[in-house]
């Protein structure tokens, strides 16, 4: 972060301009900008902007989008909650950064509907897949905070597991939160997944 004070069109040009220095410099510098409730109009950000600073990125930067995604309200065209959540999923369980995952958790508990919202992050998951140790852990661990919420939101969180495909990612997670899942819904959310339809 920059001590002096920058001008949005100077943050703005250092977020889109793919070079990694820039990038992370214009993060710090907007989140610090928007610390007060200043903010101005910004194209959306995503996931895929931490993409010039590497495969691990510096946590900072990762901690400092996932802020600005789930609190920044003048992106233009503003995007929906949902894809706002589907967002701080991805950055969890792509860098598996502790902090993001723990917030990503208390987001999806936090919105008007926790427990669509829990059944939309899991599914996501369920969907893009988990691939290496460090995402399979990520996925656990945010899968695990949700099965230790509110019934409603355990409920939903076990639903979107059960329909998770077969294979590794489905066998690793599930094997790690069963215990946590409502014992009336084990039976549902196996290792292995459902039976073959034809």
């Amino acid at each position: 972060m920059t001590a002096e004070w920058r001008d949005p069109d100077d943050i703005t040009a250092d977020l889109g301009s793919g070079d990694a220095a820039r990038i992370r410099a214009g993060l710090a510098d907007l989140r610090e900008f928007a610390k007060d409730g200043d903010e101005f109009e910004l194209p959306a950000l995503d996931a895929s902007l931490l993409a010039p600073l590497g495969a691990a990125p510096p946590p900072d930067a990762v901690r400092d989008l996932a802020h600005l995604l789930a609190r920044y309200r003048s992106f233009i065209p503003p995007p929906s909650r949902d894809d706002v959540i589907v967002q701080l999923v991805e950055l969890a369980v792509r860098y598996a950064e502790s902090q993001v995952i723990y917030e990503a958790a208390i987001e999806i508990q936090s919105e008007a509907d926790p427990a669509a919202t829990a059944h939309l992050a899991v599914g996501y998951l369920g969907a893009r897949g988990l691939a290496g140790p460090a995402e399979l852990d990520a996925g656990r661990k945010l899968i695990g905070y949700l099965l230790e919420a509110k019934p409603a939101v355990r409920r939903a969180t076990a639903e979107a597991l059960a329909a998770w495909p077969a294979g590794e990612p489905r066998r690793a997670v599930v094997t790690a939160v069963h215990a946590l899942i409502d014992p009336d819904q084990r039976a549902q959310v196996t290792p292995d997944g459902p039976p073959l339809t034809s």
